[in-house]
């Protein structure tokens, strides 16, 4: 369970290489009230969620480099 002094909201990791699909998902999230992190690719990902240890991440299927 995240510690609810470090982040207050669920963390989002959204994964999708596509730019203009992934901002639109990361302002809806945002707006939404949850913190967001994002990458373009799986190989980004992998990086982030270590990181990060993202509550919930929302993963394109089909990517350059590394597919999700």
């Amino acid at each position: 369970m995240r510690d609810e002094k470090k982040a207050p909201h669920p963390v989002i990791l959204c994964v999708e290489d596509e730019d203009d699909l992934r901002l639109d998902l990361v302002d809806e999230l945002k707006e939404a009230g949850y913190t967001v992190i994002e990458a373009r690719d799986g190989v980004q990902a992998q990086a982030r969620i270590a990181a990060a240890r993202p509550d919930l991440i929302l993963c394109d299927i089909n990517m350059p480099g590394c597919n999700g």
